[in-house]
């Protein structure tokens, strides 16, 4: 209930201001829900269906990384966590704010958690917007 209320209110937020809100739910009974890739993807899908209003092309990045995947012969498939924390930087730039909320962190694998940190701080450390990053446990 509370996860909720806070993301509810800040959607409200990020809608007014030049602001992106991404978030995650873990969860232990969903392999996919757990690992730090498929976090990554998700959390990605949601800054690429939200672009600013003047964006009416596919970012660099996105096409970049189509490109070479292209290139080498697999463009389908999910994007691996440095992809995803190299594109997220990309896309976060379109914003003078960024959020990420990952609740449930102690359903996520244990021996993964790490990568997820790691791309998190890369986030962080290279993005040009403001990021905050919350994330919740037990």
């Amino acid at each position: 209930m509370y996860r909720s209320f806070v993301i509810d209110t800040l959607k409200i937020e990020a809608e007014r201001d030049d602001h992106i809100l991404a978030y995650f739910y873990c969860d232990y009974k969903e392999p996919k829900r757990r690992a730090p890739a498929p976090i990554l993807n998700a959390i990605l899908k949601q800054f690429c269906i939200k672009l600013p209003p003047d964006q009416n092309k596919i970012p660099k990045g996105i096409l970049g990384e189509y490109s070479k995947r292209e290139d080498q012969g697999h463009v389908s498939g999910a994007l691996n966590t440095n992809e995803c924390k190299t594109l997220l930087v990309d896309l976060s730039n379109y914003y003078l704010k960024t959020t990420i909320i990952i609740d449930a962190l102690d359903e996520c694998l244990y021996n993964t958690r790490n990568g997820l940190f790691n791309a998190l701080k890369y986030i962080i450390s290279h993005s040009q917007s403001k990021v905050k990053i919350s994330i919740t446990s037990r």
